[in-house]
């Protein structure tokens, strides 16, 4: 379970000040305006109102210009008392010709499959260390890549734009 701690700490993460407009020119907004509801993009948590035991908080930033990840990933890590499960995938922006689309975060392609779990300081560490060996044009084809081995865009003419938002689900499950 969370501890009330780590939900205020976490709630401080979030700026509900940050939307789509932060991320996205008016020209893209224009070409996805019939895609896409922009107001969805923003900075949000979600904290699930049961009691169970396992509990998955969703947490996503809007990935602006002075967004770092692996900085911000140290903070959210910062607030949490281990062990915990961070699974963090990215939402982008692609172009196919002119067409534009925007291609959600899904838990099941992240790009910490090898950091996921939390159990000490060192593993804190080994996760920030690993995302900031990433430049952001890096992390947008790493996060392009990965998603072409389920999907058809490998030679289809798309290509990467921008990251749109950082998406987290931490987990955590109860003590054994």
């Amino acid at each position: 379970m969370f501890l009330q701690g780590e939900l205020k700490r976490l709630e401080k993460l979030v700026d509900p000040a940050m939307s789509a407009d932060d991320v996205l020119d008016e020209n893209d907004l224009a070409l996805l305006s019939n895609r896409i509801q922009p107001e969805r993009i923003r900075d949000s948590l979600f904290i699930p109102a049961h009691n169970r035991k396992k509990k998955t908080i969703r947490l996503i930033k809007v990935y602006h210009t002075a967004f770092d990840l692996g900085d911000f990933v140290k903070k959210l890590t910062n607030c949490l008392v281990p062990e915990y499960e961070i699974r963090i995938s990215l939402s982008f922006f692609m172009m196919h010709a002119s067409t534009p689309s925007h291609v959600l975060a899904i838990p099941a392609r992240i790009v910490n499959p090898k950091f996921r779990i939390i159990r000490d300081q060192e593993d804190k560490q080994n996760l920030v260390t690993f995302l900031k060996g990433f430049s952001y044009v890096e992390l947008l084809n790493e996060t392009f890549t990965m998603r072409n081995t389920t999907n058809p865009f490998a030679e289809s003419g798309y290509r990467p734009e921008k990251l749109v938002s950082a998406t987290f689900w931490i987990t955590k499950y109860p003590s054994t």
